[in-house]
């Protein structure tokens, strides 16, 4: 009775059960289950690229009745319904369900052999629309897939390939005897859909040729990583590739560390290839070979330009962002300093992208004042490029066992060279080790007090330190350069802060 009556205020009849409900309605709630799944796959950070639970979830609604599956299988695009290929049962379903695109992944990760369910999931190339695989380790079942994937593959828009230069097995061959090149025949047959295509550890010196076949006109993202020395590609052999792809929009191409002594230098050329369409690059590698290769290529619309160096690079880095017209003006930077690299991010106050240009340089030894001095060589180069910025976050992290030897290097002067290119910088914030960028300040006296940072109003830092010793030289030396500053009429506002919880101490959660 009471439930009747619940039933008449809330205008419900109790008889409507959801088989009652129509089918726009009932499509709707199982789109809505997708998003729901989907969203909990991230944020349960279930390892990519295996599948979460959407796939499970599906099938199961549509085992539930007749009229669901009526439903759901009308609109396979709407629900973005798929097969998953991850092992044997599942590669069953090929002949059950309706010919939904077909996703190939390996049940386990690092898995390098091909599996039977893979090789017959492949064979049905008209419904491959994803592809994630390892590149096989054993010679027959490598020529095996590489005949595979020379057909074609009309509906592929993603393909990822992935091999290791060291064995995950202790006393498993090494190196080049794990790696297997791809042949030029790979993909001959044509996928004409191939949104993104990433390769990691695969060497593959012929694609170039692959790319300027105009074989793949919708091709938006491609990530060559971790190039093994087999598999290198020269400067001017991948700009001609590239020139092929006009709708390419991110670019990451990144070599493993090996000595590079085969880049010719040509006179750059009287006209620039364009990539019209590209927004973010990445690049890993050495700087020789990112300087031949922006000499041939511009990218009119970059937002994002990240950089990593195995070594000091040798050039002025406002040449990055004249191959753009959007990366001009910087208002921010953010650097961080460790035992094994310094990094720097320069954004704006404004605008989509928090940080477009990110540079970074590794480099040999574990004093980070090593790699501070390689960045302030770096960016003494670039003072036009700094002109305008106003915030500076620096975060340093030296090494645990270096902790109690702050002395030894944490005089240096040069800690002061990595100050000097920000002129115009009113606001600073401190972490991690400040008593490396702090204890040369108390140098700066009389006339020297405006050397570096001369425009500088506000400085944060944080009262508990990463170390007893940074904590004896912190307050003194703070003192000191304050009242130097006040006296020399251009006073600076101290803002210690409390240090945050130990879960958001990372560099991203202090930075600016």
């Amino acid at each position: 009775m009471g439930e009747a009556v619940m039933a008449r205020k809330c205008h419900i009849s109790p008889h409507v059960t959801i088989n009652s409900l129509p089918d726009e309605v009932l499509l709707t709630i199982f789109a809505f289950c997708r998003v729901v799944t989907l969203k909990c796959q991230d944020e349960l950070f279930l390892e990519y690229p295996w599948p979460g639970p959407w796939p499970l979830i599906w099938h199961e609604l549509a085992e539930v009745c007749k009229r669901w599956r009526y439903v759901m299988f009308s609109s396979p695009l709407r629900l973005d319904l798929r097969i998953y290929c991850i092992n044997d049962t599942s590669v069953k379903l090929l002949d059950v369900w309706p010919p939904f695109p077909i996703e190939v992944f390996p049940d386990r990760p690092h898995r390098y052999d091909l599996g039977e369910y893979i090789i017959t999931a492949l064979e049905h190339r008209d419904r491959i629309c994803q592809v994630h695989i390892g590149v096989p380790h054993s010679q027959p079942e490598f020529e095996r897939f590489t005949t595979i994937m020379q057909g074609p593959f009309p509906a592929l828009t993603s393909l990822d390939i992935w091999s290791e230069s060291e064995p995950q097995d202790e006393g498993a061959p090494v190196d080049g005897t794990l790696l297997r090149q791809l042949p030029d025949t790979f993909l001959v047959g044509s996928a004409p859909h191939l949104q993104s295509l990433t390769l990691t550890g695969v060497p593959f010196p012929t694609l170039p040729q692959l790319l300027s076949s105009l074989t793949f006109k919708d091709l938006s993202d491609l990530w060559v990583q971790s190039i093994p020395e087999l598999g290198y590609i020269s400067p001017d052999a991948m700009a001609t590739g590239l020139t092929a792809l006009t709708r390419l929009t991110t670019l990451s191409i990144g070599y493993q560390e090996f000595h590079l002594d085969r880049i010719t230098r040509y006179p750059p050329p009287f006209t620039r290839l364009i990539l019209p369409a590209l927004t973010t690059f990445y690049f890993r590698g050495v700087n020789e070979y990112l300087e031949a290769l922006l000499a041939q290529i511009d990218a009119p619309q970059l937002e994002t330009f990240s950089i990593t160096f195995f070594s000091e690079p040798i050039l002025d880095i406002r040449e990055l962002v004249y191959h753009s017209q959007t990366l001009w003006s910087f208002s921010r930077a953010n650097v961080t300093i460790s035992e094994h690299y310094a990094d720097i991010r320069l954004g704006l106050l404004k605008g989509t992208v928090k940080y477009p240009l990110d540079l970074k340089i590794h480099g040999e030894g574990e004093r980070p004042d090593w790699h501070a001095s390689s960045l302030a060589q770096v960016l003494s180069r670039s003072l036009s490029l700094l002109s305008g910025v106003t915030e500076l976050a620096i975060a340093i992290h030296s090494p645990y066992k270096l902790q109690e030897h702050l002395e030894v290097f944490m005089d240096n002067a040069e800690w002061l060279d990595l100050f000097r290119p920000f002129t115009a910088v009113r606001t600073l914030r401190l972490t991690g080790d400040q008593s490396f960028l702090v204890s040369p300040l108390r140098w700066l006296t009389g006339e020297r007090v405006t050397e570096v940072l001369p425009a500088l109003q506000d400085i944060y830092f944080y009262k508990d330190y990463e170390s007893k010793l940074g904590a004896k030289y912190m307050q003194p030396c703070m003192e000191l350069f304050i009242a130097a500053r006040r006296h020399s009429g251009h006073p600076v506002r101290a803002h210690p802060l409390e240090l945050p919880s130990y879960r958001s101490r990372s560099p991203a959660a202090l930075r600016i």
